[in-house]
């Protein structure tokens, strides 16, 4: 826990500089997400070890939901400074009834309840490629009875981005660190990820992707030589229409298909997988009135799903 109370520490601190540098803005630019979706969760290790005869059981499918948060000044010297939050909450429990008829109440197993993060991001925009770094706290819980899986973790990375005229592509680099009463979550992960966007009907509409992959450990509460190898890949695409734009607020609806493939590879070489499809829309309210593309270039890089990445852990554990 020590490791990720001590980012938190560094985030607080540079989350509240971040406000004091929103406060003296001429004009800050403020975003809010409203996002809802629906996870199919399918591979060899869902399930794998239950039965229906009053054992714990995996929810193979469920509806969620998100809000977001992202605050940004974009200085005239190119620096930019970002936050950002984002809640997320499943509802995992509502389909428990379809795992087992003959339990009005089935409790669930490795199933994601909700998770919450914050984010800050740090960069400066230099001829027409941004550099810089970022640090992300965060918490997922799962529901009972195994919320001593509940895990909060922390990343620190850096990330660029190349931004022509009509798109733009980057790439992260990112060190992911967790803690749990029971450690099945990703822990000590490298996560290289890259993205690409492309801007059509003048700016007004945008195709954006990325993919990304995690190699790390996974029970690390147990000893050196006990540890299993995880191993994930993120795959997404979001098409996204500027609705309306005014002098003050811009409002655009999106659409995403999302896919997370993971692998837990033990001491012997036995490998258990599984993966999540996820499909997503939602709306964004941007206030400040820069339009779909130009709010892109105001602000820094969108990051990887972390939220996902570290509620995937315990499925394959």
């Amino acid at each position: 826990m020590v490791k990720t109370n001590m980012l938190a520490r560094l985030m607080t601190g540079a989350a509240l500089s971040v406000v004091a540098g929103m406060a003296a803005a001429d004009q800050p630019l403020f975003e809010f997400g409203l996002e809802f979706g629906h996870t199919w969760r399918d591979g060899d290790a869902v399930n794998s070890s239950v039965n229906f005869d009053g054992e714990l059981a995996e929810i193979p499918e469920y509806f969620s939901g998100a809000l977001s948060f992202t605050g940004t000044n974009h200085f005239d010297s190119g620096l930019i400074l970002q936050g950002g939050l984002r809640y997320e909450r499943s509802f995992a429990d509502e389909f428990g009834e379809d795992l087992d008829p003959g339990d009005p109440d089935p409790e669930a197993d490795d199933t994601y309840k909700q998770g919450a993060l914050a984010t800050l991001q740090l960069g400066r925009v230099i001829g027409d490629t941004y550099w810089g770094g970022y640090g992300t706290v965060g918490q997922v819980s799962f529901i009972e009875p195994d919320d001593d899986q509940d895990a909060t973790f922390g990343v620190l990375g850096a990330q660029m981005e190349y931004r022509a005229d009509n798109w733009s592509v980057g790439g992260s680099l990112g060190y992911l660190t967790s803690d749990a009463e029971d450690e099945e979550g990703a822990d000590e992960a490298l996560i290289l990820s890259g993205n690409g966007t492309y801007y059509f009907n003048n700016g007004a509409s945008r195709l954006s992707g990325r993919l990304s992959y995690l190699d790390g450990w996974i029970d690390n509460d147990s000893p050196a030589d006990e540890r299993d190898e995880l191993r994930m890949l993120e795959a997404s695409i979001i098409l996204e229409n500027q609705l309306n734009w005014s002098s003050d607020r811009d409002w655009s609806a999106f659409v995403g298909l999302h896919w997370l493939g993971y692998e837990e590879k033990d001491e012997i070489g036995d490998l258990e997988k599984a993966s999540d499809t996820y499909i997503s829309a939602g709306i964004r309210v941007s206030l400040g009135g820069k339009g779909l593309q130009g709010r892109d270039r105001y602000q820094a890089p969108a990051l990887p799903d972390y939220l996902r990445i570290v509620q995937a852990g315990p499925v394959v554990d």
